[in-house]
């Protein structure tokens, strides 16, 4: 994982083939020791400096004990990367 947000992730790829805007799929993500299974879709692909291909999703049909789960990693993560002075 390279980014997350409330509505959303990003992620590098070695091989994207199958992949494009629009494309629906599901994300694993471990989120305060659980791994969830959220239905995503492709809004973005891009290359990276390291060869593998940058993917940007949006969540979809997320419920709202979901929701809380991901703001309350979200600030965490935050939280963490201003305490080593990243953020």
């Amino acid at each position: 994982m390279v980014d997350l947000s409330e509505g959303g992730m990003s992620f590098a790829l070695a091989d994207y083939r199958g992949i494009d805007d629009g494309t629906r799929l599901v994300v694993e993500v471990t989120i305060g020791g659980a791994e969830l299974q959220l239905a995503a879709a492709v809004v973005r692909i891009g290359d990276v400096p390291s060869g593998e291909v940058a993917v940007a999703v949006r969540f979809t049909g997320l419920t709202p004990k979901i929701e809380d789960q991901l703001r309350r990693e979200v600030f965490a993560l935050q939280a963490q990367q201003r305490a080593r002075g990243v953020a």
